[in-house]
């Protein structure tokens, strides 16, 4: 007598909530991100990108894949990838091995532990977003102060203070740790960022080496770039200029490495021999000899 044949359960697939953008928000949304972060972002959801495809700009590129909608995650981390921009960076390179298993959970689930150790698990809420394959962003929060207030109904909320955070980049192909920096608008306490630093070192189990840069270094990546440079810092120590009173001398200008050369050929001028290279800036890229960065693509390493 044959078997009579089990019956297959029937399953069901969860549906994943996804939040639909009308055109003129996600261009606003996407505006001011990197193309190629973009890019790589979108080919870390699965999508993929042919090479025929004319891609010039970002709403281009969403276009092509139609996306118009985004589950919570992927929305996350647009909004991470949007939020990295103008920032200034320390370098750090990671000292020993990082953990074989490094992804969001994990990340996340290290984070609130080192956090608890830190005795700062009620001050801080740890976020991990994924902006490539290889690249993380990692945002402490602030919870010391509520920043929303109900207003009405329970879908209707009145920003009242500017939530406070601070953010690292994990590059776990290069080992390379970002943290952001006070420069700028973070006007964060320092205490908060020494929080983040030992937070990083306990959840990657690991010790950070500060990355500088040497001033010929400066000079090097200046001469090859193919982008102009608008600005250019010289220091100038007593010892090697032989003037007093002068730290530092500042260059400005549209392009300031050709000008530099041409005062030099025109006028005999050259500052290199008073002064050693000490920053070097542009609209998109900051680099100095203490290793502090300002970078708004990441995944470019020219």
């Amino acid at each position: 007598m044959p078997r009579a044949k089990k019956k297959k359960k029937k399953t069901t697939r969860k549906k994943v909530a996804e939040i639909s953008v009308n055109a003129k928000v996600l261009e606003k949304l996407i505006e001011g991100v990197q193309l190629g972060d973009l890019q790589q972002l979108v080919e870390s959801w699965g999508y993929n990108i042919k090479e025929n495809e004319k891609i010039k700009q970002n709403i281009d590129l969403l276009n092509a894949l139609n996306i118009n909608a985004f589950s919570r995650s992927q929305f996350a981390d647009l909004w991470a990838l949007k939020s990295l921009k103008g920032k200034v960076w320390k370098k750090y390179k990671v000292i020993d091995p990082l953990p074989a298993r490094l992804g969001i959970t994990t990340l996340k689930k290290g984070l609130k532990t080192a956090l608890k150790s830190e005795d700062a698990d009620k001050k801080y809420t740890p976020q991990v977003f994924k902006i490539s394959r290889d690249l993380f962003h990692i945002v402490l929060e602030f919870i010391d102060k509520p920043f929303l207030v109900e207003n009405g109904s329970a879908f209707s909320y009145q920003l009242i203070e500017p939530i406070k955070r601070i953010s690292s980049i994990l590059d776990r192909n290069e080992e390379i740790v970002y943290i952001e920096t006070n420069d700028g608008k973070n006007l964060v306490d320092s205490r908060n960022f020494e929080i983040l630093e030992n937070v990083l070192k306990k959840t990657l189990k690991t010790s950070f080496e500060r990355v500088k840069v040497r001033p010929f270094e400066l000079k090097e990546i200046a001469d090859k770039s193919s982008k102009s440079w608008k600005k250019v810092v010289f220091v100038t120590p007593r010892e090697i200029s032989g003037i007093e009173g002068v730290d530092r001398i500042t260059v400005e200008g549209k392009d300031v490495v050709f000008g530099l050369k041409d005062i030099a050929s025109r006028h005999e001028v050259n500052l290199e021999k008073v002064g050693a290279w000490s920053i070097i800036e542009n609209d998109e890229l900051l680099l100095s000899l203490d290793g502090r960065v300002k970078k708004l693509s990441f995944l470019n390493k020219e």
